[in-house]
């Protein structure tokens, strides 16, 4: 009976990205959207909080300093 497989391991990582990659390419805009949606909230979440956490704790030299940050 063999071993079953790490998931965790760097093959096995590779393996599942490039399955999904495989599986991505073949959806229907619609079922990308699915997926793409999300990612793009959580990117704007966290550049919201970024700037929310710069002008908190920095003033208006912490919200130039995160402008910086953001155009790089």
């Amino acid at each position: 009976m063999p071993r079953p497989a790490n998931p965790n391991s760097k093959y096995s990582q590779r393996k599942a990205r490039r399955e999904f990659q495989e599986r991505y390419a073949n959806m229907t805009p619609e079922e990308k959207a699915k997926i793409d949606n999300p990612t793009t909230l959580i990117m704007v979440g966290i550049l919201v909080a970024v700037f929310f956490f710069a002008f908190l704790f920095g003033g208006e030299n912490g919200l130039s300093c995160a402008a910086k940050w953001a155009t790089r």
